[in-house]
């Protein structure tokens, strides 16, 4: 079973979505839990009034500026 890299609190980078979400962070505000391996979080963002599912794949670590 696969642990999580990004913990509930931390703030990420969302790098591979198109079209293009809003730029700056988001905060991690639950873990996913993993049937089939896949690992995944929601996500927040200040400037967005959802929550989204993002795979871990598709997230960076924030203190490193994303991919363009």
């Amino acid at each position: 079973m696969s642990s999580h890299r990004f913990a509930v609190g931390q703030n990420v980078w969302l790098t591979t979505r198109f079209p293009p979400t809003h730029s700056g962070s988001y905060e991690v505000v639950r873990l996913m839990p993993s049937d089939d391996g896949t690992i995944a979080y929601r996500i927040k963002n200040d400037a967005e009034r959802f929550l989204r599912v993002a795979q871990e794949y598709e997230l960076s670590d924030y203190g490193s500026p994303p991919d363009q």
